[in-house]
């Protein structure tokens, strides 16, 4: 599972639609070529992003290959047992010398790679085949050090905000990781209500008999660190054997604290979108009859979130704002509120600060853990980027980039080349305020082949 599952994940869509006004066309000038890998964010400290060289759809085929024994030459499958050795025993947190060797890099102010110092050691952790080893990367930046999985496609580690914690999340569990220091050590509770994860799965068993599928329990599923890095949300149904459903659950490090937040009642979800801020979470319930949105504070004080929409989805959470597709069935607009708690009354107040009538289809990339509910916006708050595919033509992706203050947007239409052939726009992540990192992919034998560039918007905004 461990190795499959990471390796083969697809980034997933949200499909919205949009048309973009008065949108002001970017120069070539403001493109700077990075580097022929894919290269992924997985930390952000010091004024430097680091990244690492994400494996191409060639690179995954040849690992599939070799581990089913099964190679394409001239177009003919042919089966060769004797090579998955080459996958050096369930490839266990190395990559096999096949395909190209990881490496991390930081990108410079000045739009360039350089190298990172990296040490590794080795955790232990649990999931559902027992006791598991991992490989941590320690890279030293300028003073200060992050972690990272010595191999991310083999391991996730979810990071803090400040980044100064990891967390890896099974599901037996969460681990807790520390900048500059070295070892796991397991946060999560290992009963509740004086029952095991396996006593509590049999039970399941029981009660499902086959009817709604594998019986599987979340013990810490979906986690979400606050904005200031001091606690962690997170989706569970150990609580709900009996009633079916999930809660939310919420951990405080600085207590060490694993407590219900919203707690289950008649079989209904629960899923957080993210936090507002340092003390309110934005949550969905969802029963049979549809699903709603709300607002908890961290002693689990809710409100509803009344989002003006026939179908409301939110794409990201962020500093106060939520950006969301009103009707996401059938969407023509995307909307960006600010939401406001009073503390005398409880009322939430919802400000429209940024609302776009659109004709195409939203391609919004699942982030990656950085920036797992900032997604669209900028560090500041004040832009918000997001992609999409105009109605005249699906097979190619725009990028627009949105000043939320004073609603001037920057269409890149054309995403760029190092040699003329045709490219198109495939996922960005933000650097700074100021600077995107867009992948930009060809198709070379049927398969993506992603390069890496870095868009400056610089003063033009």
């Amino acid at each position: 599972m461990k190795r499959t599952v990471a390796l083969f994940l697809a980034a997933g869509l949200v499909i919205i639609s949009l048309i973009i006004t008065l949108p002001l066309i970017a120069s070539k000038s403001m493109w700077t070529y990075l580097a022929p890998e894919n290269y992924q964010i997985i930390a952000i400290a010091e004024g430097f992003s680091v990244v690492y060289n994400s494996l191409q759809d060639k690179d995954k085929q040849k690992i599939s290959e070799a581990m089913s024994g099964a190679f394409i030459e001239n177009g003919v499958e042919i089966f060769n047992k004797d090579k998955t050795s080459i996958i050096d025993k369930n490839w266990e947190g190395t990559r096999p010398d096949i395909i190209p060797p990881l490496t991390f890099k930081k990108i410079t102010p000045e739009n360039a790679l350089a190298d990172i110092q990296k040490a590794v050691f080795e955790i232990s952790y649990e999931d559902l085949e027992g006791i598991k080893k991992a490989k941590i990367a320690n890279l030293a930046l300028d003073g200060k050090t992050v972690l990272a999985p010595a191999d991310p496609e083999y391991l996730g580690l979810i990071p803090s905000p400040d980044f100064t914690k990891y967390i890896l999340a099974t599901e037996k569990g969460i681990w807790l990781m520390q900048a500059g220091k070295q070892g796991a050590s397991k946060i999560s509770k290992d009963e509740f209500n004086g029952k095991t994860y396996n006593q509590l799965r049999n039970e399941l068993q029981k009660k499902l008999a086959g009817i709604e599928g594998p019986a599987i329990v979340w013990w810490n599923n979906n986690p979400i660190f606050s904005p200031d890095s001091s606690k962690i949300v997170y989706t569970t149904n150990r609580d709900c054997i009996e009633s079916g459903g999930s809660s939310l659950w919420l951990y405080d490090l600085a207590t060490s604290e694993e407590r219900p937040l919203i707690k289950n009642t008649r079989g209904e979800h629960y899923n957080c979108k993210g936090w507002l801020n340092a003390i309110y979470i934005v949550y969905q319930k969802y029963t049979r009859d549809g699903s709603q949105f709300f607002i908890t504070d961290v002693d689990g004080n809710s409100k509803e979130l009344k989002i003006e929409g026939k179908n409301p989805d939110i794409l990201s959470v962020y500093s106060g704002m939520i950006a969301y597709a009103p009707d996401f069935s059938s969407p023509r607009n995307i909307r960006v509120i600010k939401v406001e708690l009073e503390k005398s009354s409880g009322n939430v107040n919802i400000n429209n600060i940024y609302e776009k009538s659109i004709a195409g289809t939203l391609r919004q990339i699942t982030p990656s853990v950085v920036f797992t509910t900032r997604r669209n916006f900028s560090p500041d708050g004040t832009k918000l980027a997001y992609l999409y595919a105009p109605d005249s033509d699906d097979t190619v992706r725009h990028i627009v980039i949105a000043d939320l203050n004073t609603k001037k947007e920057t269409l890149l239409k054309e995403a760029p080349s190092q040699d003329g052939v045709r490219t198109v726009f495939h996922s960005f992540d933000w650097l700074d305020n100021q600077r995107l990192l867009v992948r930009v992919a060809r198709v070379v034998d049927g398969m993506n082949e992603i390069s890496s560039w870095i868009y400056s918007k610089g003063d033009s905004r």
